[in-house]
């Protein structure tokens, strides 16, 4: 029969846990400190804190693509007078609150 693998003990998990959860919090504590520091440093020299430093320049925009252009014969343009008759005939009337009062088709 196959054996069942042995789980964690669960009180190695949570010291685990502890364990690196304290790590994190001495890493945190210090960076702080050192902050702090830093900037009371700076306060006595007369310095201002943080530091200043310049952004750098902003990136110029990417070149455009030239525009496509269309295939000659795949660009139709009509004039007002050669749209289809059927656009041109069909019209709603409507009185002043919007209520229909006659349709064409």
């Amino acid at each position: 029969m196959d054996e069942i693998e042995p789980q964690p003990d669960v009180d190695e998990r949570l010291a685990d846990l502890r364990r690196r959860r304290v790590e994190a919090a001495d890493v945190l504590a210090e960076t702080l400190l050192d902050i702090y520091l830093r900037g009371r440093q700076a306060k006595r020299a007369g310095k201002p804190w943080p530091p200043y430093e310049p952004l750098p320049p902003p990136m110029p925009d990417p070149p455009k693509p030239p525009p496509k252009r269309a295939r000659p014969g795949l660009v139709r343009k009509y004039r007002a007078s050669a749209l289809p008759a059927r656009r041109l005939e069909r019209y709603r009337q409507l009185d002043p609150d919007g209520i229909l009062v006659a349709e064409s088709t």
